[in-house]
Order: C-alpha cells, then structure tokens, then sequence
C-alpha cells in the first residue's frame, strides 16, 4: 500500500514538472509574440513617419518642368492643336484672327502666322507687345512671359546665333535694345526686347 502512494505521488510529481515546463514555454512563446508584434507595430510608426520625407527627397532629385499654361509650344511643331504643316483653317477654328497678305494675325490671343499655300509655315507667340495680348502658354520645358534670356540658355543650350540691334522708330517697339536668340536646327528662336521676352517663333527645323 505505502509502495502504491509512493508511486502515485512520484507520478503526480512527473506530471506537475512537464506542466510548469509546458506553462513556462507557453508563457515564452506569448512574451516573443507580444515583441514581435510590438516591433512590427513600431516599423509601421516609422513608415509612416518618414514617407513623406523620402518622396519628397526623391522628388528633389529629379528636374521634371512643370508647364501650367493652356496651350504648349513645341519647336519645330508649334502647337499640337495647330501647328506648323496643317492648313491655316485650324488656326482660324482656334483663334479666329484677321487675314493681312500671308499672314493670319489673333491680337486678342496672342498669336499668327504666316501661311504658304494655305499651310502654316511659321508661327507667332506674343508675351510683351503693344499690339497683342500675352499668349496663354509655354514651351514644352516651360519657357514663356517672365523668362530671362539666362532661362532660355539654361533650358536649349547655346544659340546659333545672337542677334542685337535696336528697334527702329516704325518697329512695334521703338527704341528698344533687342536681343534675338536663334535656334534654327531645333526650328525656334526668341525675341526679348529690353531683355523682356517679346515672342517666341516656330518653323520647321532645318540645319544650319
């Protein structure tokens, strides 16, 4: 009989040993998880937390022009709309405008051109004029009212050609100093008359 206790208590015992061994692994298992969820919970706070400053650092890095005009002008194309190759009827469905010889001339928007055989062969856009309002758009790389010759250097690289003279008494701008910067083999070149950009034409690009 004390043989039969003994032997029950020793089994009791066992038994109680591999439970706490088995409560105190669960018990690890459960402080692990709780870490584990802590430290993912944390990586998300710090994700959240620094993304914007990533993108924006990001964002800094890459020199996209923004262009927030109506219409863009393209050098050697002129407007998608309407541009230099298509018949002048699309002009005149844009921008209206009155016919003086070869030309097709849109005070109130900013713009001509002058045609050949019906097709628009070169192209006018006006920023500071007394005759023309300022044209509602830019170049494809943003160049338009307020821009510096500095901007336009910056933006094609060196002109071909550099042009200075003074504006005659019969020119639309009297006595002022201009300065023409030319880039025929990209079919554009700009006018700034007392370093203000007066207007920016278009033809076809030909080599020089």
């Amino acid at each position: 009989m004390a043989s039969q206790c003994i032997t029950s208590i020793f089994v009791v015992w066992i038994l109680l040993e591999r439970y706490s061994v088995l409560f105190c692994f669960w018990e690890g298992l459960n402080k692990i998880f709780s870490i584990l969820v802590s430290c993912r919970v944390l990586v998300c706070l710090l994700v959240l937390l620094f993304t914007p400053f990533l993108l924006s650092s990001c964002a800094a890095d890459v020199d996209v022009p923004v262009v927030s005009a109506r219409f863009i002008i393209t050098p050697g194309v002129g407007l998608a709309e309407c541009g230099i190759g298509k018949d002048e009827s699309c002009f005149i469905e844009w921008f209206g405008g009155e016919q003086w010889e070869d030309y097709w001339i849109a005070k109130s928007k900013g713009v001509d051109i002058r045609v050949k055989n019906g097709k628009i062969i070169s192209m006018f856009f006006y920023f500071y004029s007394r005759s023309h309002v300022s044209f509602d758009g830019k170049t494809n790389v943003g160049i338009g009212k307020n821009t510096t010759i500095d901007d336009v250097i910056r933006a094609y690289g060196k002109p071909f050609k550099i042009g200075k003279s003074m504006v005659p008494s019969s020119g639309a701008m009297p006595g002022a100093h201009e300065i023409s910067l030319v880039y025929p083999s990209m079919g554009i070149e700009f006018t700034f008359w007392d370093r203000r950009l007066a207007d920016v034409r278009v033809y076809e690009a030909r080599p020089y």
